[in-house]
């Protein structure tokens, strides 16, 4: 069940978006913030179980997919260094996967898996395998039928290919699940209409 602790929302969402764009703007990350590093990640405990709990009383997910998307940030910047913070956020995440399954929560589910993809480069296969494969096993049933203006598909893609980096040969039972979608969506072309600027009103 996922930890849920009280904070101040607005203060914590913007504190965390604001440190993600430090570290997207960093080139020495590793190095800079392995002092703060237990801090920042205890913040973006609460503040992830804070966003879970207004998803659910409320159903506003906006706050959740930005703490999922700073938490692959840290992630992708700190690199081996999550490792010791791998097993306080990640079982949080995959919970969201298992339980979040609507179709409006659709773009959430998608930053879920970048996120835990973007852990799973950082901390490497012996500590990501196990999860890597669960994860798998949970979205196979959905590989074949997504389609590719799925607002989640641009997500998985890219996190299907993070997986397939970690697990190696192992990914090999799901390519044939996947390259359906992957084939579809290389081939899609979006329809597009040029207006002329001075030939509409607003009505």
């Amino acid at each position: 069940m996922l930890s849920l602790r009280s904070s101040d929302n607005a203060f914590t969402c913007s504190l965390l978006l604001s440190t993600r764009n430090l570290f997207m703007a960093s080139t020495t990350i590793s190095k800079i913030i392995s002092a703060y590093l237990p801090a920042i990640m205890s913040g973006l405990e609460q503040a992830l179980g804070a966003a879970f709990q207004r998803l659910q009383t409320s159903r506003k997910k906006l706050c959740c997919e930005q703490i999922t998307t700073a938490i692959a940030s840290v992630a992708d910047a700190a690199q081996d260094l999550f490792t010791d913070f791998y097993d306080r956020l990640v079982p949080h995440l995959k919970f969201i996967l298992v339980n979040c399954t609507a179709d409006e929560h659709k773009v959430l589910r998608g930053k879920t898996v970048e996120s835990l993809s973007l852990i799973g480069v950082a901390v490497g296969k012996e500590k990501f395998r196990d999860d890597a494969l669960a994860i798998m096993e949970l979205l196979k049933d959905q590989m074949p039928n997504m389609s590719s203006d799925d607002p989640q598909c641009s997500y998985m893609i890219c996190s299907w290919t993070r997986i397939c980096k970690v697990l190696g040969k192992e990914f090999a039972p799901y390519l044939p699940l996947i390259m359906g979608t992957v084939l579809q969506t290389a081939s899609y072309k979006p329809e597009v209409a040029v207006v002329d600027g001075m030939s509409y009103k607003l009505t």
